[in-house]
């Protein structure tokens, strides 16, 4: 995808927000050059706050800093495009929050580099470590942006602490997620944390909040507790429930198909059910298995508490 739909438009009115300056040069020009009437939110009333965005195209609106709400809105807003990324990190997502003419959950990638902001048309390698052979404490997981697949690699640090109250520290990852997470696997899967400092991150800037992701945190904790490394082609998909059950996930086949496409060769995903729990199957080359719980899922891949066999999945 070279352009989001959004960007197609022509004779538009198209609010952008989300930007800095280094992004609304290069977009307001698309956006303008195509015949659409270009807005953009600046979050300061004064003038010389307002002169970047205008010298590129793009009408100002004010943005009340104390509701957090745009003023000065236009009522007939065909598009509205929001950027998002981490400062630190080149990559940015935009979104098409509202779109009169098609659909709103299409995700565009792009990358801020030294010529300009230029569209990614395969951004799923991005978050993925390069570095050759198993490592522990990391997990591949498959999250949907939108509607695009995206393989996002998890990492996990864990390490002893005389603490009383050992460090949960995040990065890309919801914090209240891994929280719960960290309680299934000690009640379930006997993975004791409470006298570890736990770090979680994903790589190359992408934020993992689906709860898809959940099996594939508690795959790279997990890892990281015991130093096994998992497979380096192997997947986990799945959302983990409180009493330890993988719970399904929307668009598994799109996931699989993805991971299949960037070379992975084992799957974990939720059992549809009980009785196809610890099923194996192999669909285009990719074998994969269903499971019912966490305790199963480590079980499989040679992470059970005291097994210092190698991990069950290539």
């Amino acid at each position: 995808m070279a352009t989001t739909p959004a960007l197609q438009l022509t004779g538009k009115r198209i609010l952008v927000t989300g930007v800095t300056g280094m992004v609304a040069g290069p977009m307001a020009a698309r956006l303008v050059e195509a015949g659409n009437t270009v807005y953009g939110a600046a979050r300061f009333a004064d003038p010389a706050q307002r002169e970047p965005h205008e010298a590129n195209g793009i009408s100002t609106i004010r943005v009340d800093l104390e509701h957090g709400e745009l003023d000065e809105v236009p009522d007939s807003l065909d598009v509205v495009l929001h950027f998002e990324g981490e400062r630190t990190s080149r990559l940015r997502m935009v979104r098409a929050v509202k779109n009169r003419y098609g659909p709103v959950d299409e995700v565009g990638c792009f990358d801020l580099s030294a010529e300009g902001i230029v569209a990614i048309t395969d951004p799923t390698g991005l978050f993925l470590d390069a570095l050759r052979g198993p490592v522990p404490g990391t997990c591949v997981a498959v999250a949907l942006e939108g509607r695009r697949p995206l393989l996002s690699e998890v990492q996990a640090l864990v390490t002893h602490t005389p603490s009383e109250r050992p460090r949960r520290t995040t990065s890309g990852v919801d914090s209240a997620r891994v929280a719960m997470i960290l309680a299934v696997l000690q009640q379930h899967a006997g993975v004791r944390l409470h006298n570890h400092d736990v770090f979680v991150s994903s790589v190359g800037g992408a934020r993992l909040t689906e709860p898809s992701n959940d099996v594939a945190i508690a795959l790279a904790i997990t890892s990281a507790w015991m130093g096994k490394p998992l497979g380096r082609n192997v997947v986990a998909i799945g959302e983990l429930g409180l009493s330890g059950e993988l719970r399904r996930v929307r668009d598994v086949g799109v996931r699989l198909a993805e991971a299949g496409r960037m070379g992975f060769r084992s799957a974990l995903i939720p059992a549809e059910a009980a009785q196809t729990a610890g099923n194996s199957r192999v669909l285009d080359g990719m074998r994969v298995v269903d499971v019912d719980n966490i305790a199963r899922a480590l079980s499989l891949l040679g992470l059970e508490k005291g097994d210092t066999a190698a991990t069950g999945l290539p």
